[in-house]
């Protein structure tokens, strides 16, 4: 019995204390006991996060850019859904503090030329965001999101190019005989999802902008071997 008491204190203890990672835009929801059950956060399964593009060297460093509603080629378009996930990015790059001049632009893209004409008009880089492939699982089903984000300069160069993909899921009620643990998924599994995805596409940008070594950031994307 004294053994039992002992692993349920120290269970208590380690959920009570624990913190996330990574600050979000959305409310993360942190392990809480009530007994039999542990409830937790979900784990996000993510991908590799490869770049496709960026500079080759350190040039000028860039103060201001502009974030618009990331684009989804879906018939018909889904606006509030562009203009709400184009939002999350922009808050959480804004909070990183990686450009000193970061605005949104409530435009809906249909070409990359529309956001070139407008950065172009500000003199500040244009951050275009393409929804690749989403599921929306709600609070009670699988969530996916796939995207794409290209950072073009005043002039239209392209400067980087990165993807980046990730999934939510409840797994069940896993049984650890004495208590059992549960996931509690978020109220909206893409808000989530697009804090996370966007936190760590930040990173190598974040370092580029701050005129660091950002090479040592950058995993590139695999080569297919030759047959």
């Amino acid at each position: 019995m004294k053994n039992y008491c002992l692993l349920f204190f120290l269970i208590f203890s380690l959920v009570s204390c624990a913190k996330p990672k990574e600050p979000h835009l959305v409310p993360e929801v942190n392990g809480h006991l009530s007994f039999p059950y542990v409830f937790g956060p979900p784990t996000i399964q993510k991908s590799c996060a490869p770049l496709w593009s960026w500079p080759k060297e350190q040039s000028a460093i860039f103060k201001k850019a502009v974030v618009f509603p990331f684009y989804w080629s879906q018939t018909p378009r889904n606006f509030s859904l562009e203009t709400a996930l184009g939002r999350v990015f922009y808050e959480v790059w804004k909070s990183k503090n990686i450009f000193s001049n970061l605005s949104f632009i409530n435009t809906h893209l249909y070409s990359v030329q529309d956001a070139l004409n407008i950065a172009r008009a500000k003199n500040s880089l244009a951050i275009v965001g393409e929804i690749t492939y989403c599921l929306d699982g709600g609070s009670v089903a699988p969530s996916v999101l796939s995207i794409k984000v290209s950072i073009y300069d005043p002039k239209g160069k392209l400067l980087w190019a990165m993807s980046h993909a990730g999934r939510i899921e409840n797994p069940g009620t896993i049984d650890w005989f004495i208590i059992k643990r549960k996931i509690t998924l978020p109220e909206d599994g893409l808000y989530y999802l697009m804090s996370a995805l966007a936190s760590d596409l930040s990173k190598p940008i974040l370092v580029w902008t701050h005129g660091k070594k950002y090479q040592k950031t950058i995993l590139k994307f695999p080569k297919t071997p030759s047959p």
